[in-house]
């Protein structure tokens, strides 16, 4: 089972020791979801006219077909 190393601090900033917790497969993948997602936001709002938006979409879908989902 996949595990996560948590640093722990107390209020006045001082580092406390690491605790080691596990965490699900399913809370791993939605964990590496939020992540893709933040990088495509910040990919979209890249995009500062029409030409940026078609390159976009342009690697967007190669991506997608050499991946087979399109």
């Amino acid at each position: 089972m996949p595990t996560k190393l948590v640093r722990n601090f107390d209020v006045d900033g001082t580092e406390l020791p690491s605790s080691t917790v596990y965490i699900s497969d399913e809370q791993l993948a939605e964990e590496a979801e939020q992540e893709a997602m933040l990088k495509v936001g910040a990919l979209i709002d890249g995009i500062a006219n029409l030409a940026d938006a078609k390159t976009f979409l342009k690697r967007l879908c190669r991506r997608l077909r050499a991946k087979g989902l399109l």
